[in-house]
């Protein structure tokens, strides 16, 4: 059985959810949505869970976790998260776009992206990604050994980009928020949990924790640099795979690749 912890007071609940939730029905506390990968036990925060892994060497030998970018599954191995996201999300993980029928994927996957992927991280050494497939793995702080994530991307980026030729200049800017949800978004009548803003349903609490803090909410904070385009992106790697796609033919899939690459040897260089 699952064990669950109070993300506000830590206690512990042997008996799992349902427990709980009874807990956080009477004292308004957090849950929690971060499941341990080799024990019962969750947390309120993926920082929390990580640091019990470190202490407890829970992580899955040889691999560094993986979660679906569209649910709150996970996995030990980049094969099996690509599998369900092709099947389940008819979504190509390296490539970190989305199609509207399985066809439209099938097709997608017999072409030439597919057969040219060489690029590796440089942190990690993780290979056989194209540029926008890189860009996601560090955006979504997947890679194991590299400091960056979605966050310090933007920061990176507008750094180097002062006329906002790749990036939009929020004044205000101070960080991707992070939202906690609780069990007052259950919607009695629809018998399942609500996205207050887009009044999305769900079944499940931790999957509207993961859609709240999903793209599906947040900031377009970049744009194609091509000036008759100009199309808006949550994501650098999303981005970068619009560009790689030719779509609007600002430049080749080689150069977006060369490009990339040579931007990210030079941060490596230069981290600490």
């Amino acid at each position: 059985m699952m064990i669950s912890t109070c993300g506000t007071c830590g206690r512990i609940f042997p008996g799992g959810d349902q427990e709980l939730q009874n807990h956080i029905a009477v004292t308004g506390h957090q849950s929690t949505f971060y499941s341990c990968f080799s024990c019962d036990y969750r947390f309120a925060s993926q920082y929390y869970a990580k640091q019990h892994m470190d202490a407890e060497d829970h992580w899955i030998p040889t691999s560094p976790p993986l979660s679906c970018s569209k649910c709150t599954s996970r996995f030990s191995n980049e094969e099996d998260a690509e599998k369900h996201e092709h099947k389940i999300h008819l979504r190509c993980r390296p490539c970190n776009v989305s199609f509207p029928t399985s066809q439209e994927l099938s097709m997608h996957l017999r072409g030439r992206m597919h057969k040219d992927f060489s690029m590796y991280c440089p942190f990690c050494n993780r290979s056989k990604l194209s540029a926008g497939g890189l860009i996601s793995h560090l955006e979504s702080g997947s890679c194991p050994d590299s400091k960056l994530d979605s966050d310090t991307l933007y920061e990176a980026v507008l750094q180097r980009d002062p006329k906002g030729v790749l990036s939009k200049q929020l004044q205000d800017w101070t960080g991707t928020p992070r939202f906690e949800v609780t069990a007052d978004t259950w919607n009695s009548k629809a018998q399942a949990y609500e996205c207050r803003i887009c009044h999305r349903l769900f079944k499940q609490l931790p999957d509207l924790q993961f859609h709240v803090n999903s793209a599906a909410h947040t900031k377009k904070i970049y744009h194609c640099p091509n000036p008759r385009c100009r199309k808006a992106f949550n994501h650098l790697g999303s981005t970068i795979h619009h560009l790689e796609l030719e779509t609007c033919q600002f430049m080749s899939f080689e150069a977006v690749q060369k490009n990339v690459e040579e931007a990210l040897k030079f941060y490596y260089m230069f981290q600490d």
